[in-house]
């Protein structure tokens, strides 16, 4: 004969017809304890969707709001800029063609380091949303 734990109470030899009859038996108070877990675990994995949903929704707004921000932003600084840089190889050409090579140089500095400063920035813009 085994002995519990505490060695006070005795207790049967492992019986294989006795665990088998207790898997078997339906227990009424746990199907109702299994039936409220699986409840509330299908209600958090339904609450869990609809943030996620949300949260999509959220950012296809914020994207479009960026987007039309962006845009604004171009429509109102590119005319400027794409002057600015016409002027700086109109410029920079006329002096080549005159024959001073350090004045178109200086003439191209300019429009270099637009081009220069875009790529860098769309370099950084790549890296932040890489990570």
């Amino acid at each position: 004969m085994c002995y519990h734990w505490n060695e006070r109470m005795p207790m049967p030899e492992h019986d294989p017809d006795l665990t088998r009859a207790f898997a078997l038996m339906d227990d009424p108070a746990d199907d109702g304890f299994t039936a409220a877990v699986a409840a509330r675990v299908s209600r958090k994995e339904q609450m869990r969707k609809a943030a996620r949903w949300a949260q999509f929704g959220a950012f296809g707004l914020a994207a479009v709001a960026l987007a039309y921000g962006v845009a604004g932003l171009i429509q109102a600084l590119g005319p400027g800029l794409m002057a600015e840089l016409g002027l700086g190889l109109a410029e920079a050409h006329g002096a080549l063609a005159g024959g001073s090579f350090s004045a178109g140089l200086g003439a191209l500095a300019t429009p270099l380091l637009l081009a220069i400063a875009a790529g860098v920035g769309g370099l950084a813009v790549a890296r932040a949303t890489a990570e």
